[in-house]
Parts: C-alpha cells; structure tokens; sequence
C-alpha cells in the first residue's frame, strides 16, 4: 500500500506498508514520479514495510539520483531498519537519514 500527502510546511511524505516487492515496483516507480512533480522535499516511510526486494531497491535508488539530480531532498524514514538493511546486504552505502 501506497499513501502520499503534503504536510502544512510543502514537505511531501510518502507512507509505504506491506511488502515491496517486483509486484509493487510498478507502482513505486509511478508514485515516485508524481510526488516528485508535487514536492521538493520528500520523506519516504517505510516503517510498515515487511518485506523489500532488488527491484524495489533499485528503484529507491534511481529516486535518490533523481532527487540529486534535479535539486529535490530524500529522506528515507525506516524505524525497523529492513529497507536500509536491504541496501547493506546489497553492496549500497548511505548516509545520516539518507540513501
């Protein structure tokens, strides 16, 4: 499940639950691609996430470069720590808060 709104300071929170998984990769990358035309500045929770696969990695990912890219902050919010454990396990560095 994907939820997005803007909170009353213009930052744009993106909430993720369940599993992320090639099935919803699809569908991430279209959410990445609205909130990033709606937002600056974009905060991705992912503390309800159970599961989180390569695909949806290297999604994240690309968002990440993107946001880079084109002057946008990305913030990763993972209380539980299993997306940025994904990123470990898979050879990604990252920085405070940040893929």
């Amino acid at each position: 499940m994907m939820n997005f709104k803007i909170d009353q300071n213009g930052v744009g929170i993106l909430t993720l639950t369940n599993e992320l998984t090639i099935e919803s990769a699809r569908e991430l990358k279209e959410q990445f691609c609205k909130v990033f035309k709606l937002t600056e500045h974009l905060i991705v929770d992912t503390d309800k996430v159970l599961k989180f696969d390569l695909a949806c990695l290297q999604i994240f990912w690309a968002a990440y470069h993107y946001s880079i890219k084109h002057n946008k902050q990305f913030f990763l919010q993972d209380k539980t720590g299993i997306v940025k454990a994904s990123f470990k396990r898979a050879g990604f560095t990252y920085g405070n808060n940040k893929l």
